[in-house]
């Protein structure tokens, strides 16, 4: 037995009942108003007919699903269509994978950066551009300029400048076309050493220049 013949079962059982009060009415000659006493109370006709209406709705739902859904037609246009949009996205999607893996990888180097691999590599770098800057300070602010800024020098793996951005200016173009010319002079830098190289292609080192009232440059 299942929960679809469940509902029916019930309906019979209940015709069952009313065939057996009538047959025993008419045998034992009960009175019609002895009779109307015995009938079930009202409320069983609405259930009897809730049971009726769950029955008929069970047997259409069972036959809507049995029913098989039909397979929308496919044209071969159809299926050569879909196959040349297919092999567009294909070519697009490789065409973005080889783009991406072209890209140069970068790797950007902040004041605090910690990793050990870099260590020697920036620290080394950081001496030569302050001994190239202090030799070569510029003369139009030697005693009379001093200020900050903060530069991003960005190093190829073999060594070479790529590129100079001033981030935050001193706020004097001297300055900051010092900088810029500092950076210029002491380039090239070592090649990338190996520990480094696997997985960079460009260093981009951000430091805070500092032209004292020494007349030196120091960078930090």
């Amino acid at each position: 037995m299942n929960h679809y013949t469940k509902p029916l079962l019930a309906v019979a059982a209940a015709a069952a009942v009313v065939a057996r009060t009538a047959m025993n009415a008419r045998r034992l000659r009960i009175r019609p108003s002895r009779l109307k006493r015995a009938r079930p109370r009202p409320r069983a006709k609405p259930v009897l007919k809730r049971a009726m209406k769950t029955a008929r709705a069970v047997a259409a739902a069972r036959n809507a699903a049995e029913q098989p859904t039909p397979s929308p037609s496919v044209s071969g246009l159809d299926l050569a269509e879909s196959a040349r949009a297919m092999a567009r996205l294909e070519g697009e999607i490789n065409k973005s994978v080889d783009e991406y893996n072209k890209r140069p990888r970068k790797k950007f180097i902040g004041a605090r950066t910690e990793e050990y691999r870099f260590a020697q590599y920036i620290e080394d770098w950081r001496q030569k551009v302050e001994r190239i800057g202090t030799l070569n300070y510029p003369e139009a602010a030697r005693g009379k300029l001093y200020g900050s800024l903060v530069l991003s020098v960005s190093i190829n793996h073999d060594g070479s400048l790529n590129r100079v951005d001033i981030n935050r200016s001193s706020g004097y173009k001297v300055l900051d076309d010092a900088a810029r010319r500092i950076v210029q002079m002491a380039s090239p830098y070592s090649p990338f050493p190996p520990e480094i190289r696997r997985d960079t292609d460009i260093l981009e080192i951000t430091r805070t220049w500092y032209f004292t009232q020494g007349d030196q440059l120091s960078a930090k």
